[in-house]
C-alpha cells in the first residue's frame, strides 16, 4: 500500500512547485532559443522567442547553449530581473577554435515586428516573402521575373529595403525583391507602418530589412564547405547553384554563384477566350557573391560584394503582344559593403560604407510596328556611409546614434531621340539619427519602448533643398506564464520623395515628368496584440490607419500621361494570423488581411478606391513532417483591386491559388560526408487563370524539382 502511494505524494509535491519564467537574449537584444535551463537535474530549453518556464526545487538556475558563456542565477535574483543575457564566448573542441558572432544588425523591437528565416529551396528574397500574411508581392510569379511588395495596403515604391541596415532601394522607386539571391541570406526582418525615423524616404508602409549570412565561424585547420543545388522545371526552368566557404584562423572567404534560365512561354486564354502562347518572355541571371572576413585585424570587418547579369524579353499586355515581340531588356548591377565594427566597453562602433551602380540597356528597336520602338540606356548610381554607435549604459537601456549620408545620381540617354536624354541628376540626403529602447521585467511582465527621431537634409538638382523631420515611437507589454500575451503599439511619420523618373522623364510627347511634384508625406498609428501557448498555438492581431497627403500617380492628361499629386488617402488595414502546432508532425497556419484604401482629398476622386490595392487577401497553409521528409499544402486567394484613379474600368477579379512543397533529406551512414536532399515545387495547383497586373495572364500549374548536395572536406 505504502508503494502505492509513493506516486501520489511525488506527484502532489510536482503540482505544488513554484513555477518561475524568464526571457534569454544576447547581447544584440535578440532571443535565444534552444538554451538548456537546468534546476539540478531538472531541465526545460527556451523556446524560439528565449522564453522558459521550469517548475523549481532549488536556489538557482543554470543556462548552457554551446557557442554562449555557462551562466548561473539565483532564483531571487530572476525573480527580480527575469531577463538573462548571455554573453557569446569562443569555445575549442579538439583545437577546433569557435569564433565569437560578430554584430548583426536588427531593427528595433517594434510591435508587429516579424522576423523570417531562410528556406533551403527558395530562390530569393521575393520567394521567401510571397506566403507571409500582409504582405503582397507584385509582378510576374515565374522564377526570374521581378517581384516587388508591398505592406499594409501601400504601393510597392512605398517599402523601403534595407541590407543589413543600409537602405539600398532608390527614391521613389519600388525596389526588385527578386535581385537578392537567397543564397547570401540570414533571416528578413519587417516593420509596418510608418518608419521614415528609421529608414527615411519610402518607408511608409513599412521597412524590409535582409540580413546577410554571418555564420559562427570555426578556425585551426583550413577547411572547405561546398552546397551545390541543380534543379529543372517547366517551360525549361534551370537553375544551378554552387556555395563555397573556406576558412582558416586568419580568415573567410564565402564565394556564391547562381545562374537561372527560365523561358516561361506558357499559354492562356485571351480576351475572346481563344488560347495563346506567351512567348518572347524569357529570362536569364547570373549572380556572383563573395563574402570576405579577416581575423586576424583589430575590427570586425567584412567585405562584400553582389554581382547580376541579365537578360530579359519585355513582353506587352496580351492585346499588344506584336508590338513588343522583339523588346528585351540587358544588364548588370553591382552592390559593395565594407562593414567594420569593434566593442569598447559599453560602446559599439559601426561603420558601413557602400556603393551600388545599376546599368540597363532597352531596346524595342526590331518590333513588328515600327511606332513603339524605342533604345535607351539607363545608369544609376548610389553611394554613402552609415556611421552608429549602440551604448549600453544600463542593463535596460540602449542607445544608438546614426549619421547617414547618401548621393544617388541618374542618367538616361536615348539612342534614337536625343531631345529625350535626361542629363545626369544627383540627389543627396545628410541624415543624423537617435534611436532609444528601453526594456524591463518582472514577474513574467516585459515593457519594452521605443524612440526613433530621424532629420533628413535632401538636395536635387534643378530642385533644392528640403527636409524631413520623421519620429516613431512604440510601447510594448509582454506577460508570460501558462501562456503568453502581448499588447503594443506605435505611432509614426513617413515621407517619400519622387523619383527622378516622376521628375525628368521624356517620353517623346506620350509621357512627360513633372518637376513641380511634392513629396508624399504620412502619418499613422498600428496597435498590435498577441497571445500564445508554448510552441503549440499562436495568434496575431494588427490594426492600423495611415493618412497619405500628396500622392503621386501617374495619368492620361489631354497630351500625355504625366505624374501629378492627386491629393490625399486615407488607409486602414487590419491582419490575422493563426498558427498551431497539434502535433510534432503537422503544423497549420492561416492569415487574413482587410484593407480599406480610398481618396481623401476632397476633389474629383474623392471617395474612390485607390487603384492597385487588393480589397482582401486570405491564406491557409498546412505541413506535415516526418522522419526526413516534410510536405506543406498553401492556399492563397487575393480580393479585387481597381486599376484606374476613377474606379470606372471595374476591378481585375480575385484569385486563387494552391502551392505545393516537398522535401526530402536523405540520412544514412553511407552518406555522412555528402548530405542530399530532394525537394518538389507545383504552383497553381489547380491550374487557374489569374492576372497580377491587368493585362498580363499569369501561367498554369508549373513545377520546379532538383536537389542539394552538402559536403565539408
Amino acid at each position: 500500500m505504502k508503494k502505492l502511494l509513493i506516486p501520489f505524494v511525488l506527484l502532489a509535491f510536482t503540482l505544488n512547485l513554484p513555477a518561475i519564467h524568464g526571457t534569454i537574449i544576447n547581447e544584440d537584444n535578440t532571443a535565444i532559443g534552444g538554451v538548456s535551463v537546468f534546476c539540478g537535474n531538472t531541465g526545460v530549453y527556451s523556446n524560439g522567442s528565449g522564453h522558459f518556464r521550469i517548475d523549481v526545487a532549488c536556489d538557482s538556475l543554470s543556462f548552457y547553449k554551446i557557442g554562449y558563456r555557462k551562466i548561473m542565477r539565483s532564483i531571487d535574483a530572476i525573480r527580480r530581473n527575469p531577463r538573462i543575457v548571455m554573453e557569446r564566448e569562443s569555445i575549442a573542441i579538439e583545437g577546433v577554435e569557435v569564433h565569437e558572432k560578430r554584430y548583426s544588425p536588427h531593427l528595433p523591437n517594434y510591435a508587429g515586428k516579424r522576423t523570417i528565416l531562410i528556406e533551403e529551396t527558395a530562390s530569393d528574397a521575393a520567394s521567401l516573402l510571397e506566403q507571409e500574411t500582409g504582405v503582397y508581392m507584385k509582378g510576374g510569379s515565374l522564377p526570374g521575373e521581378s517581384r516587388t511588395m508591398s505592406l499594409q495596403g501601400q504601393r510597392s515604391k512605398h517599402t523601403a529595403v534595407m541590407i543589413d541596415g543600409v537602405v539600398v532601394s532608390s527614391s521613389g522607386n519600388a525596389f526588385d525583391l527578386s535581385t537578392i539571391p537567397a543564397s547570401m541570406i540570414e533571416r528578413i526582418e519587417i516593420i509596418e507602418g510608418n518608419s521614415g525615423a528609421i529608414a527615411g524616404s519610402g518607408a511608409i508602409g513599412g521597412i524590409v530589412n535582409i540580413v546577410t549570412r554571418r555564420d559562427t565561424i570555426p578556425s585551426s585547420d583550413t577547411t572547405l564547405k561546398v552546397l551545390t543545388q541543380q534543379a529543372m522545371g517547366s517551360y525549361d526552368l534551370q537553375k544551378n547553384r554552387l556555395d563555397l566557404s573556406l576558412w582558416n584562423k586568419y580568415s573567410k572567404t564565402d564565394l556564391n554563384f547562381n545562374r537561372l534560365y527560365n523561358r516561361a512561354d506558357f499559354e492562356y486564354k485571351d480576351l475572346q477566350d481563344k488560347t495563346k502562347t506567351n512567348i518572347n518572355n524569357a529570362v536569364s541571371n547570373w549572380d556572383i557573391g563573395l563574402n570576405q572576413e579577416f581575423f586576424f585585424l583589430p575590427v570586425r570587418n567584412r567585405f562584400q560584394i553582389m554581382y547580376r547579369e541579365f537578360t530579359k524579353q519585355m513582353i506587352g499586355t496580351y492585346t499588344m503582344l506584336n508590338s513588343y515581340d522583339d523588346a528585351h531588356l540587358n544588364g548588370n548591377s553591382t552592390r559593395m559593403f565594407l562593414d567594420i565594427d569593434k566593442q569598447i566597453s559599453i560602446a559599439q562602433f559601426r561603420l558601413v560604407s557602400h556603393w551600388n551602380r545599376e546599368y540597363t540597356l532597352y531596346d524595342n528597336t526590331g518590333s513588328s510596328f515600327c511606332t513603339v520602338g524605342g533604345k535607351g540606356r539607363n545608369h544609376y548610381s548610389s553611394y554613402g556611409a552609415d556611421q552608429q554607435t549602440i551604448i549600453d549604459p544600463f542593463p535596460f537601456l540602449r542607445v544608438t546614434p546614426t549619421f547617414s549620408w547618401r548621393s544617388q545620381e541618374y542618367r538616361y540617354d536615348d539612342m534614337i531621340a536625343n531631345m529625350n536624354d535626361v542629363d545626369k541628376i544627383r540627389q543627396t540626403a545628410l541624415a543624423p539619427h537617435i534611436q532609444v529602447s528601453a526594456t524591463t521585467e518582472l514577474e513574467g511582465h516585459e515593457v519594452t519602448a521605443n524612440f526613433d527621431y530621424r532629420y533628413d537634409h535632401v538636395h536635387t538638382d534643378n530642385v533644392g533643398d528640403d527636409s524631413f523631420d520623421s519620429w516613431k515611437g512604440g510601447l510594448q507589454w509582454k506577460w508570460t506564464g501558462l501562456f503568453g500575451l502581448s499588447l503594443g503599439g506605435d505611432y509614426g511619420t513617413g515621407f517619400s520623395l519622387p523619383s527622378v523618373y516622376d521628375l525628368y522623364w521624356k517620353g517623346g510627347g506620350q509621357a512627360m515628368g513633372n518637376p513641380d511634384l511634392e513629396p508624399e508625406k504620412s502619418r499613422g498609428y498600428l496597435v498590435s496584440s498577441s497571445l500564445w501557448w508554448n510552441d503549440y498555438f499562436k495568434v496575431d492581431a494588427h490594426w492600423s490607419e495611415q493618412e497619405v497627403d500628396d500622392l503621386i500617380f501617374w495619368h492620361k492628361s489631354v497630351t500625355a500621361w504625366k505624374p501629378d499629386n492627386i491629393g490625399s488617402a486615407f488607409v486602414s488595414n487590419f491582419q490575422l494570423d493563426i498558427t498551431a502546432k497539434p502535433f510534432p508532425f503537422l503544423s497549420l497556419d492561416a492569415g487574413w488581411q482587410r484593407t480599406i484604401s480610398k481618396d481623401s482629398s476632397g476633389e474629383d476622386h474623392d471617395g474612390k478606391f485607390v487603384p492597385g490595392v487588393p480589397s482582401h487577401i486570405l491564406n491557409a497553409g498546412m505541413t506535415l513532417q516526418k522522419w526526413n521528409a516534410q510536405i506543406g499544402f498553401d492556399w492563397n486567394r487575393v480580393g479585387e483591386r481597381y486599376h484606374t484613379l476613377d474606379n470606372l474600368a471595374g476591378t481585375l477579379p480575385t484569385y486563387e491559388t494552391v502551392d505545393l512543397d516537398a522535401k526530402y533529406h536523405l540520412a544514412l551512414d553511407r552518406w555522412h560526408l555528402l548530405r542530399p536532399s530532394f525537394y518538389v515545387q507545383v504552383r497553381n495547383l489547380l491550374d487557374k487563370e489569374y492576372e497580377i497586373n491587368e493585362g498580363q495572364p499569369e501561367p498554369g500549374t508549373n513545377w520546379e524539382a532538383g536537389f542539394f548536395l552538402e559536403t565539408t572536406l
